[in-house]
């Protein structure tokens, strides 16, 4: 059984932490935020509440914020094979990444002017991107977007 199968079946967030950090390998946490978020396509709402409550409970304390963003980024980057297996699963990373907005976690979508593969992320855009974008492949920070008055 894998860390997220437990969490689904024990909805232990103190022991899916402690777990974590016993695990160490700090620098392969965004494989973890990946996995959890794949699972929870596939599952009812109530598991990808959990998801979303365990990505906010271990956000900075056991999982750095570039570890969380890398684990979104890589997931954008499937989106679309993802949709052909889940047909909602465009709607569902969108709802995910609006809530990790709400929740003030950084979710890896670029600025604008941050999209060129080759770069790093600065992790001071924490906005979600829309449906289209997503599915396009071409997500953008709209908000800053608009703050910059493009």
């Amino acid at each position: 059984m894998s860390l997220v199968e437990e969490y689904f079946a024990l909805d232990d967030v103190m022991s899916m932490a402690l777990d974590l950090h016993t695990l160490g390998s700090p620098n392969y946490h965004h494989y973890f935020v990946k996995k959890l978020v794949l699972m929870a396509l596939d599952c009812h709402d109530w598991e990808k509440e959990m998801a979303s409550m365990l990505l906010f409970a271990l956000y900075v304390d056991v999982i750095e914020p570039d570890q969380i963003a890398k684990g979104f980024r890589n997931l954008l980057e499937s989106v679309d094979d993802l949709s052909l297996d889940i047909p909602d699963a465009i709607d569902f990373f969108a709802a995910f990444l609006a809530q990790a907005v709400v929740d003030d976690i950084p979710c890896g979508i670029p600025h604008k002017d941050e999209k060129s593969p080759g770069r790093r992320l600065s992790g001071s855009c924490h906005h979600a991107a829309s449906r289209e974008e997503l599915s396009a492949g071409t997500a953008s920070c709209r908000s800053c977007e608009l703050q910059m008055g493009q």
